[in-house]
């Protein structure tokens, strides 16, 4: 009976939360460090293509390097709209953060029943599991998306470095001797 009038956490369920304090501050340093990763590797990528952009090169070779540069520019956008996808995250997070930061000191002030914690937990283990889930769909997307990058950027390299202008008028720096 005295479990029936229970007004405050139980010692359990005050250790149901630490526990997962710990699990759910992996997932936010994991999530940060991924949002990080997105960050550089947009920025690499929109560098390189600016970089290609503003190449120099005649008029007889601009389709040979827009042709080059297409796959790098796919590249750049998809990892770009990887990060809009990722920014478009942050509210949510943001939100499950509070709520987690309210329960967990509801539940070190004594305050709140052992149901209330514990379903306030199973509403965040719920949403940590889809996190988790989607963030090994992100990261997997991520690093295909990369590992194409680095081969696109390569081919372009090795194709411009074998471009050269026919035009004998042209004074191009890639005219082959």
């Amino acid at each position: 009976m005295a479990s029936c009038s229970q007004s405050e956490p139980s010692a359990e369920t005050k250790a149901k939360v630490a526990a997962f304090d710990s699990s759910w501050t992996v997932m936010g340093a994991t999530a940060a460090a991924w949002g990080d990763s997105i960050n550089t590797a947009a920025s690499f990528c929109e560098n390189a293509c600016k970089q290609g952009d503003e190449m120099a090169c005649c008029e007889h070779l601009k389709r040979t390097k827009d042709s080059l540069m297409m796959p790098c520019k796919n590249d750049m956008g998809m990892f770009q709209e990887m990060k809009k996808s990722w920014e478009a995250q942050k509210p949510m997070w943001d939100s499950l953060n509070t709520k987690f930061t309210a329960l967990k000191e509801k539940a070190a002030k004594g305050e709140g029943t052992d149901k209330e914690i514990n379903d306030g937990l199973a509403e965040l283990q719920a949403a940590l599991d889809n996190g988790n889930a989607g963030m090994g769909e992100f990261v997997a997307k991520f690093n295909e998306a990369k590992m194409n990058c680095m081969k696109n950027m390569e081919t372009c390299k090795a194709g411009w470095s074998a471009a050269a202008c026919a035009d004998k008028k042209c004074a191009e720096m890639h005219k082959k001797s």
